[in-house]
């Protein structure tokens, strides 16, 4: 069980870490302060989906 909870931890720190990677490629002159918001609240996902789909990229941080 030890193992799985310590694979389970581990992939959660690489896909945030990911995640803080991506959001600036996305996201132009986002913050870091801005980005750990984001990866932090969770709703990471619901921004990438939505800068992917949206044609005015910057209004998609301000909104929220």
């Amino acid at each position: 069980m030890n193992t799985y909870n310590t694979a389970a931890q581990d992939f959660k720190t690489a896909l945030k870490e990911r995640t803080r990677r991506q959001l600036p490629i996305l996201i132009k002159d986002i913050s870091p302060e801005k980005v750990d918001e984001i990866v932090e609240s969770g709703k990471a996902e619901e921004y990438i989906a939505e800068a992917l789909i949206s044609e005015d990229l910057d209004n998609v941080v301000c909104e929220r």
